[in-house]
């Protein structure tokens, strides 16, 4: 069962082919992975099990704070500032289908893939169940135009989400290898890897290259990790004096929007993502999938815990759902740590409006 309405169930074979649609979105490369063959994973489980919270408000597009910095690292911050990278990218099926409403909204069905870690683990498990987060991910979706179905409000839409931490791969000889690319900003650091280093710190190797183009495409999409890709392999070109040097440095400072995002890819980072796939063609005879849109929500996470994170990031990614996109946006916000999905209970505080500033008000840091 979907939700608490009734005659509103999956069939086992849909069933087998959400949890694989939702296997792929997790996966290394998920263009590599054929949904056809993928079994459903353990973890993932039928969404919401809670009604519509009745207090929502239309979403509006996020505006980033004017003025925001601290000299104490975020951890040490009562109510830390964050940077909250947000992307859609849509199909042409999706393009076709007229933006989300709040008065004329979506339904859909819905299915939880569970949280999804990739990369080294640092300091033990950071985890947040569907159960406990539930209630955000209701009220993001309501705020943006998309609601549960029933049995008078039929499903178009199928939605799949998933959460977790992408962090980086340690390189094990801390020089790049042969071919790679390697630097450090002007202050010096150690060079990356293993869960230390400093933020703007850049090694490429065989052993994590795949990681960093698979975070590249979580934090600001396909496009941009195929430009981060080219970038990469016209620096190791270089040191064979085949192009000029420092193309990776030149593609890192073309724009602020893609130093702030090869940092983040650069470093560990928080997400949730979801995807949406044509429900009609889904449960048809043939189990087609046609994927319409899919979101994707970032933020680095140092200093902060996934559970602190995630009211951040479907907050601030909400009103950008079913919306089509030129390229990630960046929405810098100060998040309040009691707004937080409390680990032990399936509540949640604050939601939705938990980073917000409140007018005349400035949370101590």
């Amino acid at each position: 069962m979907i939700s608490t309405m009734k005659k509103i169930t999956l069939s086992s074979p849909l069933l087998a082919a959400a949890a694989a649609l939702a296997l792929c979105l997790t996966a290394p490369d998920a263009r590599a992975q054929s949904a056809q063959s993928a079994k459903p994973p353990e973890t993932a489980t039928p969404a919401f099990t809670l009604p519509v919270p009745d207090d929502i408000k239309p979403a509006g597009k996020p505006k980033s704070l004017k003025w925001a910095f601290s000299f104490l690292p975020i951890a040490f911050q009562r109510n830390p500032v964050l940077d909250f990278t947000v992307i859609t990218e849509m199909t042409d099926e999706g393009r076709a289908l007229p933006p989300p409403s709040f008065d004329k909204p979506v339904y859909f069905m819905s299915y939880s893939n569970g949280q999804h870690d990739q990369g080294d683990a640092y300091g033990g498990k950071n985890s947040v169940t569907f159960e406990q987060a539930q209630k955000l991910f209701l009220a993001a979706l309501a705020s943006a135009g998309y609601r549960p179905a029933d049995a008078t409000h039929p499903a178009t839409q199928l939605l799949i989400f998933t959460w977790g931490a992408h962090n980086r791969v340690d390189i094990s000889d801390g020089d790049g290898g042969d071919g790679s690319v390697s630097g450090d900003d002007s202050d010096g650091g150690d060079g990356g890897g293993g869960g230390s280093g400093k933020q703007g710190q850049y090694g490429v190797d065989s052993s994590n290259y795949s990681n960093i183009i698979v975070r590249a495409r979580l934090v600001g999409g396909d496009r941009f990790a195929e430009e981060l890709a080219q970038a990469l392999t016209d620096q190791a070109l270089a040191g064979r004096g085949n192009t000029p040097l420092n193309a990776f440095e030149r593609f890192r400072t073309r724009d602020s929007l893609t130093s702030s995002l090869v940092d983040q890819v650069f470093d560990d980072c928080y997400y949730v993502a979801i995807s949406s796939y044509d429900f009609h063609a889904l449960a048809g005879p043939a189990h087609k999938k046609i994927l319409l849109w899919r979101t994707k929500m970032s933020t680095a996470a140092q200093g902060v815990s996934l559970a602190q994170t995630i009211p951040g990031l479907l907050e601030n990614g909400s009103w950008y759902f079913g919306r089509d996109m030129s390229g990630p946006e960046i929405v810098t916000k100060r998040i309040m740590r009691k707004a937080t999905v409390e680990i032990g209970e399936a509540t949640v505080q604050e939601y939705i409006t938990g980073t917000a500033d409140e007018p005349g008000k400035n949370p101590k840091q």
